[in-house]
Order: structure tokens, then C-alpha cells, then sequence
């Protein structure tokens, strides 16, 4: 993450906090990406950061770091704006006093069968279209969490798209990733309630940033005639253009709850509303 989200979570004196995580850095806790170096205005932005091999090292040693496979080891500009999504829902719900929950714990309350598997986050499933069925693997970008208030909402993970996704492939049948193919795995996920087999999730919402609205509107376009005009009520779609951008430093989002999602056939959702209404 960069080191104003860094300074999000833990607060204090800003100048201090800029010191300390160059501390770190000499002293092998933490490491710089190199690749952040590659934009031409990278020393007016924030530095990331990342564990160095000293962190890393301890972390193995205290029993408190995973060795199993759990991200997507994606490209460094669609993990760095991923971590960034996934700071500022947590940080998000914290302002709002909704409870989130960690990967951690919901491993930890997942069927036994997934505790145990290898990649506990990589969930098998049927990819239908065009009369075709084929058995694939759906890897949603993130870690799986939930949020708490009054409800609870459930997710497998969020969607980040940069824009260098195709929305359509020219063949299903390709390892490639595309739009399409992630939307057909979701669908399938959900009208199966696999989430509820592989999780113990009781619902499932899917967030899907992108990067402008223009894209985000052929997506859900897409969802449409996916369904025949009928929608995902599940698939949340929002824009964050600062998260990709290569000309200036973003900030934490904080208004990812309180903001509406926008829904493909249906009506906007507004998170915040939806966790902390009573049941009727």
C-alpha cells in the first residue's frame, strides 16, 4: 500500500509515520516495489510499501503469515489498486462503525474441506454458454470477507479491472481471462449457491471497479444480455479512476459504504443503508 493508507489505519503524527516507515525500510521490515519507479513523476508520490524479507521472515516464524497460495499474483498496477480497494472498504466500514471481517476469520468458519485445500480461494465451477459446459476455476480478485451491523453482507472477493481485460474473448475455451468469462463463473457461483457450500455464506454481493464509466456501463451492459435484460441484483459496479491513475497519488476511499453502487436492472444500492436496516 502507499504510506498515506498505511498512515490511514495507524494514525499519528504524519511527518513521524513518514520517518518510522523509512526506518523500516533500511532495516529490512519492509521493501519498495520496484516497479512503482517506472512512472515519470514517482518520487512526487507516495512511496509503496511491501514486507521486506525481514518481515516476512518473522511472520514465518510466529505462525503468522499464510505459505498456502491466496492472491492472484497479478500484474504490480492491478494488485497495487486491489490493495488500495480493499484499504479503503476496511477503512470504510471502520468510520461507520460496521464491523469487517478479515479472510482469516472466515477461513476459519469455512467447511472443513476448504480449510484443507491448498487454495482455499480458487473455486471450481461449470462455465455454461452456448450450450458448452466445462469445468474451470473461478480466482476473484482479493480475499474473501463480510461486513456486520444490523445484517450481514458476504463476499468472495472483489473485481478490479484496469481496462486491459477484453469484455468478450474470441474463445471461451482460452485460459485467457475476460469479462465475460469472470461474469458467467459469478453466475454460475450464485445460481448454484456454491458460496454457501464453499464459504457458509448466507448471501453474496460482488463489487466490480473499474477504472471509468464509460467501461463500466458496457459491462453492465453486458450483464444484461447475459441475463436477458433481467440483471444481477448481486454484481455492484462502481468507478475509481484515481486508483489506476499514473499522474497522481490517491487517497483512501472512505465513502465506499455510504456511496450508491450502481446495479445492472436494477436499482442502485447504498451499503451503508442496507447493513444497518431492520428486518421487517
Amino acid at each position: 500500500m502507499p504510506s498515506n493508507f498505511i498512515h490511514a489505519f495507524v494514525g499519528g503524527n504524519a511527518v513521524y509515520h513518514k520517518a518510522r516507515l523509512t526506518d523500516l525500510f533500511h532495516e529490512g521490515w519492509l521493501a519498495k516495489p520496484a516497479l512503482q519507479w517506472e512512472v515519470l513523476n514517482a518520487r512526487y508520490r507516495f512511496d509503496t510499501y511491501e514486507l521486506g524479507s525481514r518481515g516476512r521472515t518473522y511472520l514465518r516464524d510466529e505462525g503468522l503469515i499464510e505459505t498456502r497460495q491466496l492472491g492472484t499474483g497479478g500484474a504490480f498496477r492491478h494488485e497495487l489498486m486491489l490493495c488500495m480497494v480493499m484499504a479503503s472498504l476496511e477503512l470504510s466500514a471502520r468510520q461507520r462503525g460496521v464491523e469487517f471481517i478479515g479472510w482469516k476469520d472466515v477461513l476459519a468458519n469455512a467447511p472443513t474441506e476448504t480449510r484443507n485445500a491448498d487454495a482455499p480461494f480458487a473455486i471450481p465451477v461449470a462455465l455454461n454458454h452456448s450450450g458448452h459446459s466445462r469445468s474451470t476455476i473461478l480466482r476473484p480478485d482479493g480475499y474473501p470477507f463480510g461486513l456486520r451491523a444490523t445484517r450481514t453482507f458476504w463476499f468472495v472477493g472483489v473485481e478490479v479491472d484496469r481496462h486491459t481485460e477484453p469484455l468478450h474473448p474470441t474463445d471461451l475455451q482460452s485460459p485467457r481471462s475476460s469479462i465475460l468469462r469472470k461474469f458467467l463463473q459469478y453466475q454460475q457461483l450464485v445460481g448454484q449457491r456454491q458460496f454457501e457450500t464453499r464459504f457458509g455464506f448466507a448471501n453474496l454481493l460482488v463489487p466490480v471497479i473499474t477504472v471509468n464509466s464509460q467501461h463500466m456501463h458496457n459491462m453492465m451492459s453486458l450483464v444484461l444480455a447475459i441475463t436477458g435484460g433481467r440483471g444481477f441484483k448481486w454484481m455492484l459496479f462502481k468507478t475509481m479512476p484515481d486508483f489506476s491513475s499514473l499522474e497522481r497519488s490517491p487517497h483512501p476511499r472512505l465513502d465506499l459504504l455510504t456511496e450508491d453502487w450502481q446495479r445492472a436492472g436494477h436499482s442502485s444500492l447504498n451499503l451503508h443503508q442496507e447493513l444497518t436496516r431492520h428486518a421487517t
